[in-house]
């Protein structure tokens, strides 16, 4: 029951970072988002620095990639023929949730590998994902991810 109920958390989180920041913002806390995770973007930085040797190493990186192109591959598949009939609420909602995280999946390595390293050539940190402010990110155009 607790897996379920985080994978639940996991689908709604991109909306609710964006509603959790926008309350902070008419409250005016500046970076409440940023607070309430309990989280800094220095902290951030730390971890992906040192995950970084890890993730993107000759060995990883290329099993990572081709495990999510699999994911999305099966993915598309799967949906393919899951929706070829008619279904259920439970089935329409796994299936929603399916065709989200694949766009999730392909937009996010599209924008790291396409966008951030080979176009742009900048670091690919949670500020340039995030939009931050183009003097923050070495002058990265702001983008909605």
């Amino acid at each position: 029951m607790l897996a379920r109920r985080i994978a639940h958390l996991a689908v709604a989180a991109p909306p609710l970072f964006v509603l959790i920041g926008v309350v902070f913002y008419l409250l005016h806390f500046a970076n409440g988002d940023s607070v309430l995770a309990a989280f800094s973007h220095e902290f951030n930085q730390a971890m992906m620095n040192s995950l970084r040797k890890w993730y993107r190493s000759e060995v990883v990186q290329p099993v990572l990639v081709t495990l999510m192109l699999f994911q999305v591959v099966s993915g598309v598949i799967l949906f393919w023929r899951a929706t070829a009939t008619p279904s259920d609420l439970s089935r329409t909602l796994q299936t929603s949730t399916g065709a989200f995280l694949t766009a999730f999946i392909v937009s996010h390595l599209n924008a790291v590998f396409i966008l951030g390293r080979a176009v742009t050539k900048v670091d690919t940190t949670f500020l340039w994902a995030s939009g931050a402010p183009a003097h923050i990110t070495d002058a990265m155009p702001t983008l909605i991810l």
